[in-house]
């Protein structure tokens, strides 16, 4: 499901003029070698959330193909494209930075759309007192009990952790925590 946000700014861009489209597709395509490639990679969605945007902005822009093309060549499928590119910005805009977010909604402000704000979160703005590595989320000592729980039910199991990470994480000797699974014996972890 995705947020009012989300859906409200795809209505909104589906319903553009065609030459605000290619005025905003134009822009998009110039910003894409200036971070808009890395803010879509950073605006990952999931593949329900994906098949959504794209099911939704398809349903608005068929109607319209013939109008759009008839004004500029392709510009239908850049419409298409750039607007799923977009929406998915939306959608994770409280994960990009301020300038990946910016990026990808600078094309439809310009063209005067007011677009969702992004939350503000002070660790990942990036400026002179941005968070140094080790106070980053994500960082490896933050993992360490899901993989010494992960380790703990794979031993448990009778399987092998299989590698010296296993072993740096739970922070054991390897001789107390391995247990070799015989060959061609095969053991999965109980659901």
């Amino acid at each position: 499901m995705l947020d009012n946000e989300t859906q409200r700014f795809m209505r909104e861009v589906t319903g553009l003029a065609p030459e605000t489209l290619a005025r905003v597709f134009d822009r998009a395509l110039d910003l894409w070698q200036q971070g808009g490639r890395d803010a879509s990679r950073a605006a990952k969605v999931s593949a329900s959330q994906n098949s959504e945007i794209r099911r939704t902005v398809l349903a608005s822009f068929r109607p319209r193909m013939e109008e759009l093309d008839a004004h500029q060549p392709g510009l239908w499928s850049s419409a298409i494209s750039g607007t799923v590119i977009a929406a998915r910005g939306v959608l994770k805009r409280d994960r990009l930075t301020a300038e990946q977010y910016q990026v990808l909604m600078e094309p439809f402000a310009s063209a005067g759309m007011v677009t969702p704000e992004r939350p503000r979160h002070e660790s990942r703005e990036s400026d002179d007192t941005a968070a140094s590595a080790e106070d980053r989320p994500g960082r490896p000592q933050d993992l360490t009990d899901d993989h010494v729980a992960v380790a703990e039910r794979m031993r448990a199991c009778g399987l092998s952790t299989g590698s010296d990470y296993w072993l740096y994480v739970a922070g054991e000797p390897a001789s107390a925590t391995t247990t070799p699974v015989e060959a061609g014996e095969h053991r999965h972890l109980p659901q």
